[in-house]
């Protein structure tokens, strides 16, 4: 059934957007800072509106899911949460902010949501026409990275809504935005340090053909460097754990790997077929060269990282990268049915990044709307 409400939403988004976005043209040019309608369109919201929704009362939708519930509830009630007294004093101020203002734990929920989704819609009406197209492939990648990761998850938005007034060049919002950012968790400074140097890199034309041979390579050796890093950083790890009072070791990591069969091979062609058909996105402007590489870099750490640690990091590179999937799909909207090997690839990508994915979600943790 919960596979089935999302297949409706991902629907019911879908031609919302169509309708009122592409349809409409309710954005003119595709520069950034550009926009001369600044009004969000009705496909949007309504997008936003349903994604809220069902974050905000679905209950119980994994692992950590219960941990922040009870917190929230010990906020309300005045007590104290052992799992919270080590947690980033951004996170535990936030909390406690929402439990003076309702005793319901669905608001901590709509919250994270809310700025989630809100954080790439701001960012996507810097691209203009292209902005449709931005959700779209953010519902695709992010719709579930709420799940469990509220704490990388309100950081990583925090750095979206820190881009956007990059962009603008109100770099006072933007370094506030970013310590805001690590507040909530000390994994958005590295974050903010791996983006500052592929920023860096913009105005360098790396060969795309560079970017596929490491996607090859981290594919194909992704158990010979997991194991390697492991073998030479292992003790390092253990320790550093320890130090923080994690439950987290080197030697049980490798338990925690996912999807090392066949299927691996065929999300690296898919990649290795978008990051070929992205040229316009790649020799657009160096600020679209950014998020290229940004996105590249996303598909060469996807192999390696698919681990329930190691994926927290890629999280950050990803939620930057769908700007770039988005401004793709954008750019090469009236041709794409015309290159079978991009259909097929993105296809592929709504078929396991959205169906498949959430299926096995929903296997452990079925949806279940608590109001």
């Amino acid at each position: 059934m919960g596979l089935f409400i999302y297949s409706l939403v991902f629907c019911a988004i879908f031609f919302a957007l169509y309708q009122y976005s592409m349809i409409q043209n309710c954005f003119s040019g595709i520069r950034i800072g550009t926009i001369k309608n600044k009004h969000l369109t009705v496909g949007i919201l309504i997008a936003l509106a349903i994604y809220v929704f069902i974050r905000a009362f679905a209950f119980n939708t994994g692992t950590d899911y219960l941990l922040y519930y009870q917190y929230y509830i010990s906020e309300v009630n005045g007590g104290t949460f052992w799992w919270a007294e080590d947690r980033e004093v951004g996170f535990r101020f936030l909390v406690r902010l929402l439990a003076s203002v309702s005793d319901a734990p669905q608001l901590f929920f709509f919250f994270s949501a809310l700025i989630g989704m809100g954080s790439i819609i701001l960012v996507s009406t810097k691209y203009s026409k292209a902005s449709p197209f931005i959700v779209l492939s953010w519902i695709l990648f992010m719709f579930n990275q709420s799940n469990n990761l509220y704490r990388q998850y309100l950081a990583f938005s925090t750095l979206l809504f820190a881009y956007y007034f990059f962009l603008c060049k109100k770099n006072k919002v933007f370094i506030l935005l970013c310590i805001i950012a690590c507040l909530f968790h000390k994994s958005a400074l590295i974050a903010i340090c791996v983006l500052s140097g592929i920023y860096l890199l913009r105005k360098i034309q790396i060969n795309k053909w560079i970017f596929i041979a490491l996607i090859l390579f981290t594919t194909i050796g992704a158990d010979m460097v997991f194991n390697t890093v492991l073998a030479q950083l292992g003790s390092y790890i253990d320790l550093i754990m320890d130090n923080l009072g994690k439950s987290y070791y080197a030697d049980t990591m490798e338990d925690s790997v996912f999807d090392k069969g066949q299927m691996t091979y065929v999300i690296m062609m898919s990649d290795i077929i978008i990051v070929w058909y992205s040229d316009k996105v790649l020799k657009c402007n160096d600020n679209y060269r950014f998020l290229y590489y940004v996105m590249a870099l996303s598909f060469i750490l996807d192999p390696i990282s698919r681990q329930e640690i190691l994926m927290r990091m890629r999280f950050y590179t990803l939620n930057f990268m769908v700007i770039a999937y988005g401004l793709n799909l954008y750019l090469n909207r009236r041709i794409i049915f015309r290159k079978p090997l991009l259909t097929m690839a993105i296809a592929f990508h709504f078929a396991y990044y959205y169906i498949y994915i959430n299926s096995n979600l929903f296997t452990y943790n079925p949806l279940i709307l608590q109001f």
